[in-house]
């Protein structure tokens, strides 16, 4: 008996790290010129935006994403200490929002149903068997999965060389299109936190 109370924990231990690592989040790309010393930079101007590619759906690239991708990023480049400097800046930061429907088929199979001392839990859309024994005919479930893949990418370019030192990508998978503007204060936020412009990077 405690044998089989250890098991079913250690199982559902395993379910809510399981179910934790599963959670939607933003998945941050830095790419920098290693000869670039970020320190010295201290204020920064936008560019015009670099166009998108032509697969990308309006909701995801329109007037307001974009200002407000700038208003975001600019207000947490302050906080960090700089200025922006239309006028002389030490960086050019240049902005793309890009984002491309996905189609994922997945195939779960079912083994049976729990008999004595297990039981079904529920993680995230899978159910995983805890402990005892199974019965029953296993068969085969094949589910369709669509979501949107977008991202947000900053380029910092040093103004006295006009040359490309840096670009950060902000990478979230989206169920609902209107999810995206939701956490569009977040993810950019971690993107500039991740970036070398960070003065804790």
């Amino acid at each position: 008996m405690k044998t089989s109370k250890v098991i079913n924990l250690l199982g559902i231990a395993f379910i809510a790290l399981f179910i934790s690592s599963c959670g939607v989040s933003t998945n941050v790309h830095v790419v920098t010129d290693k000869t670039a010393n970020f320190h010295n930079y201290r204020s920064f101007a936008w560019l015009e935006d670099k166009k998108s590619t032509n697969t990308t759906p309006p909701i995801y690239n329109n007037d307001i994403v974009r200002n407000n991708v700038r208003f975001f990023a600019t207000q947490e480049l302050i906080k960090e200490g700089y200025v922006q400097n239309i006028e002389s800046p030490d960086v050019y930061l240049e902005l793309q929002v890009n984002a491309q429907p996905i189609k994922k088929v997945s195939r779960y199979t079912d083994y049976g149903y729990p008999g004595i001392g297990g039981q079904y839990i529920l993680a995230g859309r899978r159910a995983i068997f805890v402990g005892g024994s199974m019965y029953g005919s296993p068969y085969t479930r094949i589910t369709t999965e669509r979501y949107d893949h977008s991202d947000v990418t900053i380029n910092i370019i040093d103004k006295a060389t006009n040359r490309l030192i840096g670009t950060i990508s902000g990478f979230t998978d989206v169920d609902n299109p209107t999810d995206f503007n939701k956490h569009l204060q977040a993810e950019v936020v971690k993107i500039i936190h991740k970036s070398p412009l960070s003065r804790a990077s």
